[in-house]
């Protein structure tokens, strides 16, 4: 949660459509980038999760070992 949420949240390619609602993936009309990267995408944001998740508990492993 420490990393994915802000990843998601700044980082994460986000839309707004013509009604002013926020989405994740386009739709096919009236809808236009808000902000953060393209390449990023949800899937994207869960790799950074996990990623840092498993190093939180490898390191936490390793101080105990």
């Amino acid at each position: 949660m420490v990393a994915d949420s802000p990843t998601g949240a700044y980082v994460q390619f986000h839309y707004q459509t013509d009604t002013s609602d926020w989405r994740d993936t386009p739709s096919t009309r009236g809808i236009s980038s808000v902000r953060g990267w393209a390449c990023v995408t949800n899937n994207a944001v869960n790799v950074v999760g996990t990623t840092v998740g498993g190093g939180a508990a490898l390191t936490g492993f390793l101080l105990l070992a």
